[in-house]
């Protein structure tokens, strides 16, 4: 798995819309990766989406 967990989350959800829907590991590692991910930094954009959208994406 990717070191970087804002990075990993934005991957997991170009996934999630390259697939057209989540499937349950994905939702389980995106729930993972959100434990290591500041609150207050989940709505600012980053390189392709805020991580907001990327847990909103994957369904977490």
């Amino acid at each position: 798995m990717c070191e970087v967990p804002e990075i990993a989350l934005q991957t997991l959800a170009l996934l999630t819309l390259a697939r057209g829907r989540s499937e349950p590991s994905v939702l389980a590692a995106a729930r993972k990766l959100e434990t290591h991910i500041q609150r207050e930094r989940r709505a600012r954009r980053l390189d392709v989406m805020s991580l907001e959208e990327a847990l909103q994406i994957v369904g977490a």
